[in-house]
């Protein structure tokens, strides 16, 4: 299934790239971003009237409300926060911020109903509207980078799942259906023989395929494949419709929400979404989004695969612990903890040290994520006949601290352990996660202080 396994790693890469590139840009942008921030009278200025101005839009659009949110702000930041005499009277509050706000440089005034402000001088005034030009192309930047990202991850899920239906109607192309397919004349006579006509309607098969939502790709996979996928994956097919629809307001109608995406969104995924407002796109949400379509698109070819060879649960198993151990080394314990439950759904057919690594790998997972019940599936685990590093691990996962190091101290001992694809130096097993805090112990600094490794203890 080398096909299978090109897909998914080449699915994997270009979403690790599209988070690191996110990263780079985002940190670019905060640079720009810092240094108009530093020392700018206008940017002052312009902090104050946003300040006002949100102040204004919600004491107009509410009075109860802001009065309310108000006195709780003023009971987080103490009693001086404003005059205990404009408790009551909420047009005073903003009025009261009105002046604190005003400065030589610009003075405010709120009549009730508009903010307005008089600058010191024209000179300012000049600097001001470059600071707000300034403000506004960053803006844009954040929008159109935050946009751009988006679109390019759907992109990639597109031709995942594009290249999933190829290896579907190639491997059954007998029984979906090509007969209902026709080829004209004209297009006959340019493909020229029954080989290029035959890869001709597979892809015509693809794009009708292709030209429906997200959540028809996964009925339809699950159709041909007779899994049930897609009500396994209803959670996940729900998030990421979400992620298409929100691309799709975003292409198609300025970002401003719409009837129809009110109307194919489930409720818990709009909360914050109004119709006929804009739509935010955060670097949060597209990194968040990266990662749901990460496991929607990877445990589409997680069963599509356990469909086609349920045999062969080994590769599968190698491929798809180590895209989660990558994850887990990354610290994105979520995706990792994720991945690893997939693969949980066929440990019983797994060997041996395989299930144990599985075992160990998952609970630490679910240690880092807080989950009190991390140990359940170790203690559910037969390790009598483990090796010594399965035991170090289950040891330093009990934070057993005494007990793991009885265990490393045999391996690195040991005159066999390069038969089990150890390294003889200390610091191989640094890189573990599950070494995170073990190497920070007093037990671990004294023992590799003992076995002659000072330089990893002082660095412990």
């Amino acid at each position: 299934m080398d096909n299978l396994k090109k897909i998914t790693l080449s699915f994997v890469d270009q979403l690790d790239s599209l988070m690191e590139y996110i990263s780079s840009i985002a940190q670019t942008l905060d640079q720009i971003g810092q240094k108009f921030r530093e020392g700018s009278d206008e940017k002052a200025i312009l902090d104050s009237m946003k300040i006002l101005s949100l102040m204004v839009a919600d004491f107009k659009a509410d009075p109860g409300l802001f009065l309310s949110g108000i006195h709780k702000t003023k009971k987080k930041n103490g009693s001086d926060f404003f005059p205990d005499e404009y408790d009551n009277d909420p047009e005073k509050i903003v009025r009261h911020f009105v002046e604190l706000f005003s400065s030589s440089l610009c003075k405010f005034e709120f009549d009730g109903d508009k903010l307005t402000y008089t600058l010191k001088d024209y000179k300012l005034k000049v600097l001001l509207q470059e600071a707000m030009k300034r403000q506004k192309s960053i803006g844009m930047q954040v929008d159109m980078f935050a946009h751009s990202s988006l679109l390019t991850l759907v992109n990639n899920y597109e031709y995942l799942v594009s290249q999933v239906f190829s290896d579907i109607i190639v491997t059954k192309f007998e029984t979906i259906e090509i007969d209902k397919k026709t080829i004209s004349f004209n297009d006959l006579m340019k493909i020229g023989d029954i080989d290029e006509a035959k890869s001709h309607l597979i892809m015509e098969i693809i794009n009708d395929q292709m030209r429906k939502s997200n959540v028809d790709w996964i009925k339809a996979i699950s159709k041909y494949t007779n899994t049930k996928m897609h009500e396994k994956l209803t959670s996940e097919t729900s998030i990421v419709n979400e992620i298409f629809q929100r691309r799709h307001i975003i292409v198609h109608n300025g970002g401003v929400v719409n009837a129809y995406y009110m109307s194919n969104v489930v409720e818990s995924l709009r909360k914050d979404v109004k119709k006929g407002k804009k739509i935010q796109v955060s670097r949060e949400y597209v990194e968040n989004s990266i990662r749901n379509i990460l496991i929607l698109g990877l445990s589409v070819i997680f069963y599509y695969w356990q469909h086609i060879e349920p045999q062969n649960y080994g590769d599968r198993f190698s491929l798809f612990h180590n895209i989660a151990y990558d994850k887990l080394k990354a610290n994105n314990l979520i995706t990792a903890d994720l991945l690893f439950d997939l693969i949980n759904t066929e440990t019983n057919k797994f060997n041996g040290e395989d299930k144990l690594l599985h075992c160990i790998n998952a609970s630490q997972t679910k240690k880092w994520l807080g989950d009190k019940n991390y140990a359940k599936k170790l203690n559910e685990t037969d390790f009598s006949l483990a090796h010594d590093n399965h035991k170090m691990c289950i040891a330093i996962l009990n934070d057993n601290f005494d007990e793991a190091n009885k265990h490393l101290k045999k391996i690195i001992e040991s005159k066999d352990h390069k038969d089990h694809e150890f390294s003889d130096d200390l610091t191989f097993y640094l890189d573990w996660p599950i070494f995170r805090e073990y190497q920070k112990s007093e037990q671990f600094k004294i023992l590799v202080k003992e076995l002659g490794y000072e330089e990893v203890a002082e660095k412990s």
